[in-house]
Formats: C-alpha cells, structure tokens, sequence
C-alpha cells in the first residue's frame, strides 16, 4: 500500500506556468487511442483543459507548487497507466461538506465521468477557469466544485481555517472542512450537478474538527482522507477491489472489439507487450490466477451468474496452454473446459449449436470452450464442401448463410446475457512466423510430437483465407454485450496477461460476493456451536 502523508497548513501558493510535458508529448499516439477507447465505453467523456502539479513544497505552514496546462486526456491515461511520470502529481481540492449534527456530506459520481460510481467528496482536478492573475486558486476551485455538485454556494457554509494535505502515490488531495449553517441547509440540490450521482453522509461521533489538537483529531483526519486516497486510487470506501478495474485497465481495452468501430484486424498486433517485461507479466499472471481463484469461489457460492470464456485462435497460438496457465488454482468443481472437435454423426443430426448448448455453464460455474460454435463460420467457411456433412435441406444453403449465422450467433449471445451468462471472447492473434517456429518446436521436442498434425501444415497453406474469414467473424459478432478480445498471442506470457486481466476485470464488475446469514440462522448457529462445544467437553477426561 501506498505511504499516506497528511500536512497541515494554512496557505497555499501555486503557480501556473507553461511548461511541455515529456510524456504527454512522447506518447501522444498511444495517449489518443487510449481516450478514444475510453470515449466508446462512455461518449460524454470530454477532452478539455486541465491543470496538474509539479515541484511541490511544504514549508512554514504553506504548500508551494508549480502548475501547467494539459489535456485531460493525457491526465487520464497518465492515471490508467499507473502514474509512469512521478515528477508530476494531481493536485486537486475536496470540500469536506459537514452539517450541524456531524455528517459528512458525499456524492456518487454520475455515468458520463470518467469515475462513474465512485463515492467522493465534492472535488475536482484544476482546470484554467480556476486561474487568476497567474496563480491557481485553490479555493475557488473547491467552492466552484461545491457549487456544480451540491448547489450550496459560499454563503452556505463557513470554511474552515487551514487545509488536510493528503499526500498518497501521485496525488495531494487538499481537503477543507465547510461547515453548513444550518441542518436543513445541509442536504445538495440534487439534479444541478454536472458530476453527482446522488448525496449520501458520514457522521462525526468526535464532534468538531476545528479547535482540536493535532492528537485528538488525527483518528478523524484519517478518515476525511481516505476519500482523498480513493479519488486517486479509484477505490469505493466499502469494495477496495475496485481499483483492479483501472490497474488492469492497460492490458484488457486496447484489445476489447465491441462492434463500435469497422475492424480491421491487420491493424492489431501479434507482437505487443504492453510495456512489460516477461518478469512483470508473470507477476501480474500470478496476481490474477489469484484474484480469478477468489472471484469463482464468490461465483460459485452467490449462484446467480455464470461466465463463458470462449477461445479462438489459428493451430499453435497457444489456447491451450494459456487455459492452463490461467484457470491455474481454480477448483475444478465449479470450472469446466470443453475441447469441440470435429463434429461427431449424431452432432451433425442437429443444429449447429446444439452441441455448444448442452455444455454451456450453469449458474455460479465457468464454462471454457476451446474452439467454439464459431468452427462453423470459420473451418466450414474456409472448406464449403464441409457443409454438406451438415444435413441442411438445399435451399437453406444460399449466399446468405454466412451473414444468417452471424446474426443467429449474435442473437443467441444476448439471449445468454440476458439470462445472466456472461460471455468473454478472445481471440488468440499469432503471425505466421510465430506459428512456423511453434510447429518446429512440437516436430524436435519428444514430449510435444503428439502436438503436430499434417493436417496443420495443410491448413497453414490456407493462412490468408482464414485471417479473412475471422476478420468477418469478428466484424460482424462483435457487441457489447459480447465482446471480442484481440489478444497478441506471439508472446505467450502477455497473451496470458491480457485473457487474465480481461477476466478478472469483468467478474470484479458483477459485485460477487458470499451469500449473507439471516439474523435467524446466525441464532441458530449460535446454539448449535455452543452444542459441539459443550459435546467436546463432555468427552474430555
């Protein structure tokens, strides 16, 4: 965990200069993908102006810094990416809003922000309408923020005479007690914010912070900022795994396909490695087979969602390893894979996702499919002839069908995620080279033989072939209710990272958690423990 500081002082001293950011300027590409990703997930996402620190200094009861202009893109994926530039901080002001009766006023953050759901006090990263003759006016910030969040304005509150700095990682949090003239005047004007959600409160059992000792009030101070810590972190104060969202954030957007945009899948890497190393990446495979081991227990045990992991991939891209390296630690009783080979004859007597449907996942279970009811808009795509084996009547076989499977696929995703399966699609992306040398590698390794098939060298021959038909696949079933996941699979150890990442990360989202005991069982384990015990007793000699 991050070293948490908290300085108090009186005064605050910034100034706003110029200044050309090193790695706003050098990742600007990348800074552009990243924002319009984040737009697709939520389109109000603005790109305006914003201020952020450097250089700062407590002295003599006084914070002093410098601040520069930037884009908020950069501000955000500077965050995303876990804050790579350490000689800049975000310096924000929070209005620690608190009533008559000792409670805290907070709000959620609305949808359209790029912290949705997220529980703060009204609080917000400088922008350029915060300057005044060259300086950055904290203050103004803080009863500007106030105003749009809650509707109180200056005259509602009286603000307190010093500022709680809370120093943590990359940011400093300048939070000031306001105290609300009066109870009534406490609650927010809800609807008038561009940021709230909805208000809720805290209360102060020690009573007021003003007048108090630094000793005596350093219990409630803590408290006050650990909200601070959590704009920062993007944690909610009662879900800490929250921040997964953001940490693992890197490695699972570049690579989502919902449909939002044509794609094109020459555009999407073989070779990426996100700006890891394969020491990180294996760490960060570690932390999620973890994290997943965790999550299916809550899966299984809470009983209501269930989860499909689909893979795709051309021979040798590594499906199978990198579903044991992931579901590495997970009890086998709520996880199942399901390997779909050639059709059998019976297979071929029904409809091609029969087979799929009877293995699908039932609730509080993981369902991985290697290879999937996508075999047969792919491999029976490339061989039409294949079709044939299927039984269709005639004159159901038309230029059409490709384009009616897709649709029928589509609609019977969103009939399983509207019945709470959650599907997950990834797709293993191997160039051809990568591919060669994993062929020699299963031909001169004794324990890999059984590996090869002359049948792979044959269907290598048809590589560009298939690298269109998945383009298709891809572009016509991509949703967001069932997303696609580009994987660069070259690299085995980042393609476990990405599938990893992508998975923990969406059943984080679902909220699982163990089923809670009712007042009346509790009561009753209590007597029933109290049985046992006094049964052991009995015992003893």
């Amino acid at each position: 965990m991050t070293d948490v500081v908290i300085h108090r002082v009186t005064g605050l001293d910034f100034k706003v200069e110029p200044w050309d950011w090193p790695f706003a300027r050098e990742r600007q590409a990348d800074i552009a993908a990243h924002f319009k990703e984040r737009q697709r997930a939520i389109p109000a996402l603005f790109n305006g102006r914003v201020l952020l620190g450097r250089d700062p200094v407590f002295a003599a009861g006084q914070l002093r810094a410098s601040y520069f202009e930037t884009d908020f893109a950069n501000l955000l994926a500077w965050r995303d990416w876990g804050f790579p530039d350490r000689s800049v901080f975000n310096g924000f002001g929070m209005g620690a809003l608190r009533t008559a009766d000792g409670a805290f006023v907070l709000g959620v953050m609305g949808g359209q922000t790029a912290n949705a759901g997220r529980i703060y006090f009204p609080a917000g990263t400088p922008d350029p309408e915060d300057v005044n003759d060259g300086s950055l006016d904290i203050a103004a910030n803080v009863a500007r923020e106030v105003e749009e969040e809650t509707g109180l304005s200056p005259s509602d509150y009286q603000a307190g005479a010093h500022w709680d700095c809370v120093v943590t990682g990359a940011s400093i949090a300048m939070m000031r007690v306001l105290d609300v003239g009066s109870e009534g005047a406490a609650t927010p004007h809800r609807g008038q914010s561009r940021h709230a959600g909805r208000a809720g409160t805290f209360r102060d059992p020690a009573g007021s912070l003003e007048g108090r000792s630094d000793g005596d009030d350093a219990a409630l101070r803590h408290r006050l900022s650990r909200s601070a810590i959590r704009r920062q972190r993007s944690l909610t104060p009662m879900n800490k795994p929250r921040l997964l969202a953001a940490e693992l954030d890197p490695f699972v957007s570049p690579f989502r396909v919902d449909g939002a945009e044509r794609f094109h899948l020459k555009s999407h890497k073989t070779k990426a490695k996100g700006g890891l190393d394969k020491e990180q990446g294996e760490a960060i495979i570690e932390q999620n087979r973890k994290r997943l081991a965790d999550f299916q227990e809550k899966l299984y045990a809470q009983d209501r969602w269930s989860l499909l992991v689909i893979f795709q991939g051309m021979d040798a891209s590594g499906k199978d390893s990198a579903i044991k390296s992931i579901f590495e630690g997970v009890n086998p009783q709520g996880c199942e894979v399901t390997s779909f080979k050639q059709p059998t004859s019976k297979e071929l007597d029904h409809d091609f996702m029969w087979r799929s449907f009877l293995a699908l996942p039932e609730r509080g279970r993981i369902g991985i499919f290697n290879r999937s009811y996508y075999e047969e808009c792919l491999v029976t795509r490339v061989h039409p002839e294949l079709l044939k084996a299927e039984k269709l009547p005639p004159k159901l076989i038309t230029k059409n069908i490709w384009r009616e499977r897709f649709e029928d696929i589509s609609a019977f995703e969103r009939y399983l995620t509207r019945n709470g399966t959650v599907i997950l699609k990834f797709f293993l992306n191997i160039s051809k080279e990568e591919q060669r040398e994993r062929f020699l590698d299963r031909l001169e390794e004794p324990a890999k033989n059984w590996k090869f098939s002359m049948n792979d060298v044959t269907e290598r021959a048809r590589w560009q072939r298939y690298q269109a038909v998945y383009q298709g696949i891809l572009r016509h079933t991509s949703t967001p209710f069932a997303p696609w996941y580009v994987v660069p699979a070259d690299h085995k150890w980042f393609a476990r990272v990405v599938i990893g990442s992508a998975i923990v990360a969406t059943l984080e989202s679902l909220d699982l958690h163990f089923p809670r005991t009712d007042p009346a069982s509790l009561k009753e384990f209590k007597a029933v423990r109290k049985a046992l015990e006094a049964e052991g007793k009995g015992r003893k000699k």
